[in-house]
């Protein structure tokens, strides 16, 4: 009977997962989904039952669908079965762990609590979030939301789809929806900064904003009406679906990414006109948070289409490691008057050190390219020059020789931040590497360090490295 049932539930996986990416369009959220299939296992579940699942499922014995190991998770948390459910959620994929019923679900196994609401949920009813009215973010599985996925993990489209279709198509009208009703069922508690560290402002703030301002009277006029179909394209846009980079660092890839050329091919003619013709009216356009963008063809045949269809007015900003971005590149894609910020991330001071947190990246090669960004900066032809440095074991004793070296070719601040994990180091790896952890060994010459002067300077933003 109990192994019935769970067959049935792994039935439900297709019509789980097409909720959780489209709940705009499916007769089910996901949520519902797992707590029908809840209700059906209570009765057959029990403590000697869920211990002996847990085994078979750590040997290889059982595997089970992601709806059917969230049901089971959720009857347990409400049987007070918290260590059950936490074993339970360990099995799930890591791209599962995004959604928010599965965030709300993890929370309360571990936190040890039936109630599957959030502290979040009563300050957000009368906040406002402008990023669904705003921006889009693109991703490497070719998605398209708001902001970055692990925010608001449901996407409004794909590469594929024409960009107009999806800006005001099914999805993004029921997640504007979700912001203007005040529930935010789309977005994660844990993941969004703005959410996360209570940033947003209240419906009442842009309501009662000047009107002589442009962007609080569009945002007041589309609180006040519950606009969520809008007649504006958006006015930013993050680009981040091609991953190609020259370089393999230890903090964020195990290995240089380059796109096949028939990948590249057809990124070319699904991105390339019709997103250089949405966004040509756009304030901004970031490229590429997740990747070299002078390193991808498709970048580089983007820049191209999407410089010949704008006018000058330093719309791009972009984040690189400098390494490939020459002044013979810049002429080439002729990037003048185009550009408003570039975010270089170095990690280093010396190129031994360079080398190393860079995987033997040439430092030689680096400097004239840092230099010649301080040179348009100085001649104010790009508004921000900033040099970013990823803190980690390997490089924190550089932290104010890097300061000095941004001075040095002319950068107009210095970015530290603290290490994360994307999944490329074992856990023991990343605390060996995560000086910035109180409890790393070498914690105490860290703070050391930071008791320089130089990095007490108006210009060094330490905020990220997150050492009190």
């Amino acid at each position: 009977m109990f192994d019935d049932l769970l067959r049935q539930g792994d039935a439900r996986q297709s019509a789980y997962a097409a909720a959780c990416l489209d709940p705009a369009g499916s007769s089910h959220r996901a949520a519902d989904i797992v707590e029908e299939l809840a209700g059906e296992l209570s009765a057959e579940w029990t403590e000697e039952r869920a211990n002996s699942l847990i085994g078979d499922l750590k040997q290889g014995k059982k595997r089970l669908a992601s709806c059917t190991l969230l049901a089971l998770a959720l009857v347990s948390v409400r049987q007070g079965l918290w260590q059950v459910a936490r074993d339970l959620l360990a099995f799930l994929p890591p791209q599962d762990g995004r959604w928010l019923f599965v965030e709300r679900l993890a929370e309360a196994a571990e936190h040890e609590r039936q109630d599957l609401g959030d502290p979040a949920d009563e300050w957000l009813k009368d906040r406002f979030c402008p990023m669904p009215f705003d921006q889009i973010d693109t991703a490497a599985d070719q998605s398209v939301h708001f902001c970055p996925a692990a925010w608001q993990p449901v996407p409004i489209g794909d590469l594929s789809e024409d960009p107009g279709s999806i800006w005001n198509g099914p999805a993004a009208q029921e997640i504007r929806r979700s912001i203007l009703d005040g529930d935010f069922s789309h977005c994660s508690r844990r993941h969004c900064p703005h959410i996360r560290d209570r940033r947003l402002r209240s419906r009442d703030f842009y309501l009662a904003a000047d009107p002589a301002s442009p962007a609080m009277e569009r945002y007041g006029r589309i609180i006040a009406g519950k606009e969520i179909r809008l007649d504006t394209k958006p006015f930013r846009a993050n680009l981040s679906h091609d991953r190609s980079c020259n370089q393999s660092c230890p903090s964020c890839r195990p290995g240089r990414i380059t796109l096949r050329k028939y990948d590249r091919d057809r990124l070319d003619r699904l991105v390339n006109d019709n997103y250089a013709d949405f966004l040509s009216s756009a304030a901004r356009v970031t490229l590429a948070r997740d990747g070299e963008p002078f390193a991808s063809r498709h970048y580089l045949n983007f820049l191209q289409a999407y410089c010949a269809r704008t006018e000058r007015t330093r719309t791009l900003q972009i984040q690189t490691s400098g390494l490939l971005l020459t002044e013979a590149l810049w002429n080439r894609l002729d990037l003048w008057g185009h550009v408003s910020s570039v975010r270089v991330s170095v990690d280093a001071a010396t190129p031994d050190t360079y080398a190393r947190v860079r995987l033997g990246g040439r430092f030689d090669r680096l400097l004239p390219n840092l230099h010649f960004l301080g040179h348009l900066r100085r001649l104010q032809m790009i508004d921000v020059f900033r040099m970013d440095f990823l803190v980690q074991r390997d490089n924190y004793a550089e932290m104010p020789d890097f300061v000095r070296l941004a001075r040095q070719v002319g950068a107009d601040s210095v970015l530290f931040l603290r290490l994360r994990n994307w999944g490329t180091f074992t856990e023991e790896e990343f605390l060996n590497r995560d000086i910035a952890n109180p409890e790393h060994p070498d914690h105490d010459r860290l703070r050391t360090v930071l008791e320089d002067p130089v990095l007490s300077s108006p210009e060094v933003d330490k905020t990220a490295l997150e050492v009190m």
